[in-house]
């Protein structure tokens, strides 16, 4: 997949995956530029009724990681309720390590 953002960067990127049944592998590379290239690894299990998971990123320009634990089940027909935690680390002077987290529901119609 090809695309022009609003920054005037082409993004492009690549995606695969693959339902073991017992776990979901997912892998993913996208360059959009300068400062915006790198890949993704995610593993997710179902456990008693919900998808449970980890996924790992790195910025290949940057340096910058990210590690994201998640949980989510469907709570009613076209509704998911999620959460998230996730640690970033940014390189540079203005870097850092980051914890960002989320709760909420998804509803897809």
């Amino acid at each position: 997949m090809q695309l022009n953002t609003s920054l005037g960067n082409t993004w492009s990127g690549v995606s695969a995956s693959y339902d073991f049944a017992v776990a979901k592998l997912v892998a993913t590379y996208a360059n959009g530029g300068t400062n915006f290239k790198g890949y993704n690894l995610g593993l997710a299990v179902p456990v008693a009724g919900a998808s449970v998971g980890v996924q790992y990123s790195k910025n290949t320009d940057t340096n910058g990681t990210g590690v994201e634990l998640f949980a989510n089940k469907e709570v009613l027909k076209n509704t998911t309720a999620y959460v998230d935690y996730g640690k970033k680390h940014v390189d540079g002077a203005a870097g850092g390590d980051y914890d960002v987290y989320s709760i909420g529901f998804i509803w897809a119609f």
